[in-house]
C-alpha cells in the first residue's frame, strides 16, 4: 500500500515490525523481502512518485573541504536525464537516487574485503564468501547477465590471458540498457503488497529511544505542512544512503549528545568517495583488438570493459584499486556540439519556437559544429572511424578519518541542522595515484593496448572530482572502536538500529557501489527476519 503524508491525522502514531527510512534500492528491496515473510513493514520516504523541488531542498548541503561537485546542468555527460534531476547527484522521491543513475552493476573483489597492510584502516569484518549468494541473488532479481558464463568465453579468456601476462586485469561491469528503477519497476508490488505500509512526504527527523538508550523506541517523521508524526517498531533500519544515513544519527542527539551510536566519535567519519576523471585518452595500439568489442558504449552494451593493475601487481607496488573505463571516440565526436544540438532538441521537444531559433543559431556560430552534425548521420548508431579512446578512471579513496560527515548550525525547513561534507584526500592516495599511472601507462604499451595520454607530464589527483559514491562514514567493523556499525550492520550500542546503505562500507573499491548494497541489504533481510522469527516463536 502506498500513501501520502497528508492523508494521515494529526499526530498519527503507526506500529509495524520493522520501519525502513528511505525508498531507494536498499529500502524498496528490503521492505518487499521481509513483507514476502509475512513481516508488517512501513517504508517511509521524503520525496513523492514525482520530484519536489522544495523536498529536494532538504537535502541540501555545505562543503567544506575538497570540493564536492553536484553534476552540471548542462554537462554533456547527462543528456539522458530529465533536466528537472540535471545538478542533482543525490534525489529525495520515490525510488531514490536510483532515478537518475547509469545502470552500472559490478561486484566487489576478495582484496577489496581483505585486510591490506599498506592500507591502514582496511578490510572488512566479512567475507567475500558471505556476500558471494547475495551477489548471484542480486544478479538473478535485477535480470543481469551471468558473470561467470561471460569470463568463461574462449574470446573473453583470451584477452585476459593476454592481459595477464602484462600485469593487467580485465574486468568488466554489467550495464543495463534500461537501467532498474524501483520507483518505477516496483511500485506495483509495493501496491499490492499487503504487508508495506508506504508513506509519501514523510521526512525523518529523529530516532527517539528509550529510557535506557538502547533501543529505538520510535522513529519521528515531518511532513513539509510541520505536522509531525511518529512511527514504532521493533527493528529500524537506515536506508537514506552514503550521506543521510549519518546525519540522521548525528541529529538525534536530543538524548544521547554527539548522536546515537557516537559513542567512539566515529559517525561521519571514514567518509570516502571515488576520484574520477572523465579527460585522459588512450591512443590504440594492434592489442586493442582484443578488447574493442566491449569498449562501445553507444548503444550501451551488455558488458563494459574496465582495465586495471593486477591483484598481485597492486600488492607489490601498493596501490589502492582503480579502473580505466574505455570507449571509443569517433571522429565526429571531436568537438561535436553537444550542448547546442542537446539545447535545440530540448527547445524542440518542450515546443519553444523562439528557444529553438536561439539554439540553431549557437550551433551555426561554432565553426565545424553543422559539418561534426552531418558527419554524424552518415553512420549507424555506435559505428564510425575511431579517432581514440576516452579512458574513464576511478580510484579507490583510502580509509581517512579526517575526511568526514558532520552537522551545520544551519537547519532545513523541518529544523534538522544541515550536513556539512569536508572530503579530504592523504598522502596515500596520491602516491597511488601517481604509482598507478606510472604502471598503468608502461603495461598498457607493452601489452600492445595503446599509449595512456593524461594531457600533463605531471599528473594529479587535484583537478579530479568525486563521483557522488558516498562511502564509509557509518563503517563497518568488529569493535565500537573501529567502526559504527557491527558485522549484521547493527549499530553499535543499540539493540534495534541497523544501517542499510554504502556508508557502512569500510573500503570502497572503485566500482559503483550499487549491487554491493543490495547484496549486503539482502543479507541484512535474513538476518532480520531470523531475529523476527526468535521473537514470534518465543
Amino acid at each position: 500500500m502506498i500513501r501520502d503524508v497528508d492523508e494521515l491525522p494529526d499526530d498519527a502514531r503507526l506500529h509495524a515490525e520493522v520501519v525502513v527510512v528511505g525508498a531507494g534500492f536498499a529500502g524498496i528491496d528490503l521492505a518487499l523481502r521481509l513483507a514476502g515473510d509475512g513481516h508488517r513493514v512501513v517504508l517511509l520516504e521524503s520525496g513523492r512518485r514525482e520530484f519536489d523541488s522544495r523536498i529536494q531542498e532538504l537535502a541540501r548541503f555545505e562543503s567544506v573541504g575538497r570540493e564536492v561537485r553536484t553534476p552540471a546542468p548542462d554537462s554533456p555527460f547527462t543528456p539522458y536525464l530529465p533536466p528537472v534531476f540535471r545538478g542533482e547527484f543525490r534525489v529525495r522521491q520515490l525510488g531514490g537516487t536510483s532515478n537518475i543513475w547509469t545502470g552500472k552493476w559490478r561486484a566487489f573483489d576478495p582484496l577489496d574485503l581483505a585486510p591490506r597492510p599498506w592500507v591502514p584502516h582496511s578490510g572488512w569484518p566479512i567475507g567475500f564468501d558471505e556476500l558471494l549468494p547475495y551477489y548471484a541473488e542480486v544478479a538473478r532479481d535485477y535480470g543481469l547477465g551471468d558473470f561467470d558464463a561471460f569470463a568463461a568465453r574462449p574470446d573473453v579468456r583470451r584477452a585476459s590471458e593476454r592481459l595477464d601476462a602484462a600485469g593487467l586485469e580485465l574486468s568488466f561491469h554489467y550495464w543495463q540498457q534500461r537501467p532498474s528503477r524501483p520507483g518505477r519497476d516496483r511500485v506495483d508490488e509495493l501496491e499490492r503488497a499487503e504487508q508495506v505500509e508506504v508513506v509519501l512526504g514523510a521526512t525523518a527527523t529523529e530516532l527517539v529511544l528509550d529510557d535506557a538508550h538502547r533501543r529505538v523506541r520510535s522513529v519521528a517523521f515531518a511532513a513539509l505542512d510541520g505536522r509531525r508524526f511518529a512511527v514504532e517498531a521493533d527493528a529500524v533500519v537506515l536506508a537514506t544512503g552514503g550521506l543521510e544515513s549519518a546525519r540522521l544519527l548525528l541529529a538525534s542527539d536530543r538524548q544521547v549528545p554527539g548522536g546515537i551510536g557516537n559513542a567512539t566519535g566515529l559517525v561521519g567519519r571514514f567518509h570516502m568517495d571515488h576520484p574520477k576523471s572523465k579527460h585522459a585518452r588512450l591512443h590504440p595500439g594492434p592489442g586493442m583488438t582484443l578488447i574493442e568489442p566491449w569498449t562501445r558504449t553507444d548503444p550501451k552494451p551488455r558488458f563494459h570493459v574496465s582495465l586495471a593493475l593486477a591483484d598481485e601487481v597492486q600488492r607489490d607496488e601498493r596501490t589502492l584499486d582503480h579502473a580505466v573505463y574505455l570507449s571509443p571516440v569517433r571522429t565526429y565526436q571531436v568537438d561535436y556540439p553537444e550542448r547546442e544540438v542537446a539545447a535545440l532538441r530540448e527547445a524542440v521537444r518542450a515546443r519553444r519556437p523562439a528557444a529553438a531559433v536561439s539554439a540553431a543559431w549557437e550551433l551555426l556560430r561554432r565553426p565545424g559544429a553543422v559539418r561534426k552534425v552531418l558527419q554524424r548521420t552518415r553512420y549507424r548508431e555506435g559505428t564510425g572511424p575511431i579517432a581514440h579512446y576516452r579512458a574513464s578512471m576511478y580510484v579507490e579513496q583510502a580509509p581517512n578519518p579526517d575526511s568526514r560527515l558532520r552537522l551545520a548550525e544551519e537547519r532545513d525547513e523541518l529544523g534538522v541542522r544541515r550536513l556539512v561534507i569536508d572530503w579530504q584526500l592523504d598522502e596515500l592516495d596520491h602516491a597511488s595515484f601517481r604509482q598507478v599511472i606510472a604502471s598503468l601507462s608502461r603495461r598498457m604499451t607493452a601489452a600492445g593496448i595503446g599509449t595512456l595520454d593524461l594531457g600533463t607530464d605531471e599528473p594529479s589527483l587535484e583537478e579530479w572530482v568525486d563521483a557522488a559514491h558516498h562511502i564509509g562514514a557509518t563503517r563497518m567493523a568488529d569493535d565500537p572502536a573501529e567502526g559504527v556499525v557491527d558485522r549484521d550492520t547493527r549499530v553499535f550500542g543499540t539493540d534495534n538500529l541497523y544501517v542499510a546503505s554504502s556508508s557502512v562500507f569500510p573500503t570502497g573499491h572503485s566500482a559503483a557501489p550499487t549491487m554491493t548494497i543490495l547484496a549486503l541489504t539482502r543479507r541484512l533481510g535474513d538476518h532480520l527476519a531470523a531475529r523476527l522469527a526468535d521473537r514470534a516463536g518465543g
